[in-house]
């Protein structure tokens, strides 16, 4: 069986979803710099996305040694490949040190192109290093996929710390539900930054959530800073977006005994003030309890939502989209991942 292979500069795979995105001969890699987070080397959701007849295809990955992440104390390394919207495959890291691996993916000859994707990890920065094709007759053209686009902002509920894969990410979720791209700009750990906002109006997004708060909380960040940080984020999508609609979320129910919580109330509350204040009619303030219940079996660990909690987090922030007028692409009420 003849074999082409692919450089990541390829023009042929389309890279989606990307904050900021470097590539040459040899590797293709992600980020989201210059948000200062340890996590910002991270692209949950991003993703290759390439068209293909061939028979068998090998995506090539490499994963960083954990060492040279300095900061990035929480890790969830599982990436997805689908192929035709369907899951195929899926690849964790196997080794806290450096290391390359092959992901086979084998859907048989067919004589059509198929569309094959990869998504990169939640939490660790997998870097792209080329495709092996076997059979067929390389890569077809490709574009870059349609859609309105969602950035979502906030600290590792957002990033989709405890969601299978960042395809199960509410996020993820929404947009895929909306028929939307997502931008995920969550960091674990993060509180309120008046300079994240900076970051995120260089997207030039079509429809925003913020969802921050708990780490000021479990920090002891005073009410007024917390709310001048989220007020200069405000600011900053405003002036370069006068009629961005932006979705400000109360933090969520916190089903859990997490030492140092019980004061949460308040920052939902300086949240509720500050949209109340700004008489801003495209900033919709939405309570985090009207969007996933207090339900344990809904967390992972009493504070961060699993795979069923982010479902019934983007369903319910999807139905809350919808009746401002942000129309849905797919008739399904369920947003989620594909099938395997």
């Amino acid at each position: 069986m003849v074999s082409i292979h692919i450089a990541p500069d390829h023009p042929g795979p389309v890279y989606e979803r990307c904050v900021r995105l470097a590539v040459t001969p040899s590797e293709a890699s992600f980020d989201r710099f210059p948000v200062d987070s340890p996590y910002a080397c991270d692209s949950p959701g991003a993703s290759v996305r390439f068209l293909s007849d061939a028979a068998e295809v090998t995506v090539h990955i490499s994963y960083p040694a954990k060492g040279s992440l300095p900061g990035h104390g929480s890790f969830n390394s599982t990436g997805v490949c689908l192929i035709d919207d369907r899951i195929e495959a899926t690849f964790t890291r196997v080794c806290d040190g450096q290391h390359r691996q092959a992901v086979a993916l084998k859907p048989g000859a067919s004589g059509r192109a198929r569309e094959f994707e990869m998504f990169l990890p939640v939490a660790d920065p997998v870097r792209f290093n080329g495709l092996a094709l076997h059979g067929g007759s390389g890569l077809a053209p490709c574009k870059k996929l349609p859609g309105p686009l969602y950035m979502a902002y906030g600290d590792s509920i957002t990033q989709g710390f405890w969601a299978s894969s960042a395809m199960t990410s509410y996020p993820s979720r929404t947009a895929r539900a909306m028929g939307w791209q997502a931008i995920n700009m969550g960091f674990g750990g993060r509180r309120a930054a008046a300079s994240d906002g900076a970051a995120l109006t260089a997207r030039r997004p079509d429809v925003a959530s913020i969802l921050i708060g708990v780490n000021d909380c479990l920090g002891q960040v005073p009410l007024a800073d917390f709310a001048a940080n989220v007020a200069g984020i405000l600011d900053a999508l405003r002036d370069a977006h006068p009629a961005l609609p932006v979705y400000l979320l109360t933090p969520l129910p916190v089903p859990g005994n997490w030492q140092g919580i019980e004061r949460l109330e308040e920052y939902r509350q300086a949240l509720r003030d500050l949209a109340a204040g700004r008489h801003d009619r495209h900033l919709y303030p939405v309570e985090g309890s009207a969007l996933i219940s207090e339900d344990p079996a809904l967390y992972a660990d009493g504070l961060h939502p699993n795979d069923l909690g982010f479902e019934q987090l983007a369903r319910n922030l999807c139905a809350l989209m919808a009746q401002n007028g942000l129309t849905f692409r797919r008739t399904s009420e369920d947003p989620a991942p594909p099938p395997f």
